[in-house]
């Protein structure tokens, strides 16, 4: 996996099937497994992934800013939406150490 050193923008929360990607290095992570969205970032900005209990998974650059995230995850009826099938670039995650 790559080695990432930029400065964190934002935090990704995400549920039970999205730590399991994660942690499995799964190529991605869907917006559908994500339950909170925090910071301000943009495409391309790194963000950290993190379990439902707090622990620190991952960093990633993400593949679309943190308002489209949170759009997606604070829908109540989500069936309409088109979800994103990545949210991280595949290439371009690692895992953090206290995994």
């Amino acid at each position: 996996m790559a080695q990432i050193h930029h400065t964190r923008r934002g935090e990704l929360v995400v549920n039970k099937a999205g730590e399991k990607t994660v942690i499995d290095g799964l190529l991605s992570l869907s917006s559908e497994q994500l339950l909170e969205v925090n910071g301000d970032f943009n495409t391309g900005d790194t963000v950290v992934i993190k379990s439902e209990d707090g622990k620190s998974l991952a960093k990633a650059i993400t593949n679309c800013s943190s308002c489209l995230m949170s759009y997606l995850t604070e829908q109540e009826d989500s069936s309409s939406l088109n979800h994103l099938d990545s949210v991280y670039e595949s290439d371009q995650m690692t895992l953090l150490k206290e995994v």
